[in-house]
């Protein structure tokens, strides 16, 4: 209702004052918006990266751990302990080299 009385009382000018009023309204929704993928996409990178870091973690407890045990079985009789123990360190080495 506003608009409409500023429409008639300048004409031309209250034209183009409404439209710059429009056009903030229009902009405060966009940046809302913009605001909310943002957040979002933080989150979800956020997310991702303690996937990565977990995905990280886990292989080196496992290459650890099994690559251990592996040259303890190869010392105590196991043929292929010592190429499995190289198998998990290469695992865990690319891992952390693609995941970073």
């Amino acid at each position: 209702m506003v608009m409409h009385r500023l429409n008639i009382s300048l004409g031309i000018l209250g034209q183009k004052i409404a439209d710059k009023i429009e056009e903030g309204k229009e902009a405060v929704g966009d940046s809302f918006k913009e605001q909310a993928r943002e957040l979002t996409k933080d989150i979800i990178f956020g997310i991702l990266e303690g996937v990565r870091d977990v995905i990280v973690d886990l292989s080196y407890s496992i290459a650890l751990i099994g690559g251990g045990l592996c040259i303890i079985f190869y010392v105590a009789g196991w043929d292929k302990g010592k190429r499995w123990a190289g198998i998990l360190t290469v695992a865990y080495v690319l891992i952390k080299y693609i995941l970073g």
